[in-house]
Order: C-alpha cells, then structure tokens, then sequence
C-alpha cells in the first residue's frame, strides 16, 4: 500500500490516475528514486507543540514515545490539502500523523475524522490500508483534529503518465496492481464494514 504516509485521502480512493500511489506497488519502486516524496522540517504555518504530541501519542498507547527528546518529525513537502507529517519514536518506529489545517475551515472540508473512519472500517477487508492507531478530536494537543496510522515504505509519483517509469513490462504490472485494488475495493460490502452512510 503506498500510502506513502502523506495523501490518506481515502473518501476518493483511486478515483484519478495520480491515486496509483496508494496501491501496494511497493517492490516496483525500488529502481526509481526520482520519485521519493521530499520531506522538510515543519512548515513555519504547520508548527505545533512536537513534545505535546509525542506525550499524547505515549499515553495513549503507542510505543516509542516515552523519551519525547529522541523523537522525531518531518512534513511531507506537497501533494496533500491536509497536513502530513511523518514521526519517528524513540524506538525508530515511524508513523503517520495527518492533521486538518489551520485557519477558519469550510463546513465538511479537511474532514480528517471521515478519512479516518474509512481507513479503519477497511482494515478487515481485502483493500490494501495502513493500520490506524487513533483519531483525536482534541484541539488543544496540536492545534487541530488529527488522526495516526502506520508509516509504509515507499514512493509516490507526481507524474500521473508514469512516465519515469520506462519498462513496459513494470507498467503492465502497476496497472494491473492499480485494476487489481479497485476491484477490492469495489468488493467491498459497504454496510458491512459500517460505511453505508457515505
């Protein structure tokens, strides 16, 4: 799953070309490191309170956050309309965190909770998904609603063509590994997995 622990945007899963990017493609990029996502610090705009969230994270169960100090964090540099930040613990376990975005939002908009119940109800089924570990609606830990799931090694691609990508025989491949996710996730039973109401 390429979830690349950036885009998480799972309400439109692989609805446009450029969504390759979240589909378990991992062994294929490799040979291809133009295409890693470039990571930055923290943007000046995006900047929280770093040891609130590691204590937050630790007391609540997730290992690797005891010793806040040895912990770190980076942003995903572009390519999502939500803040994305990868966190390393103490331990070297990398995650996720995915956050709504400062400033007076539109109603329904940066609905990090809705991504967050997607990925979730989806974890039992057949669709390739990264473990999610907790959802916080408090705003006083940084800033604005955030959710944490499982960091998954991998590249993404801006370039929708692929075109970086030169072997016919690799991109054979992706597409039918991008065919084969969109199966799954048509097979999906909806009001099974609790997501009837979207």
């Amino acid at each position: 799953f390429r979830q690349i622990s950036r885009c998480g945007n799972l309400s439109g899963l692989t609805t446009r070309p450029s969504c390759i990017k979240y589909l378990s493609l991992n062994r294929f990029f490799t040979t291809n490191p133009d295409s890693h996502s470039p990571m930055t610090g923290v943007r000046a705009n995006h900047t929280f309170d770093q040891q609130k969230l590691f204590q937050y994270l630790s007391a609540n169960g997730i290992d690797g956050f005891e010793n806040d100090t040895l912990c770190k964090i980076q942003q995903f540099s572009h390519g999502q309309s939500n803040p994305t930040f990868m966190i390393i613990g103490d331990n070297g376990k990398k995650f996720t965190v995915r956050k709504q975005p400062p400033g007076n939002l539109l109603p329904g908009a940066h609905a990090v909770d809705r991504e967050y119940s997607v990925m979730t109800a989806l974890r039992n089924t057949n669709v390739p998904i990264p473990t999610t570990r907790l959802f916080c609606n408090d705003k006083d830990i940084i800033g604005s609603p955030f959710f944490v799931y499982d960091f998954v090694e991998g590249q993404f691609f801006k370039d929708a063509t692929l075109g970086s990508i030169t072997s016919p025989k690799i991109r054979k491949e992706m597409y039918f590994h991008l065919l084969d996710s969109l199966a799954k996730i048509h097979a999906v039973d909806v009001d099974a997995v609790g997501l009837g109401g979207y």
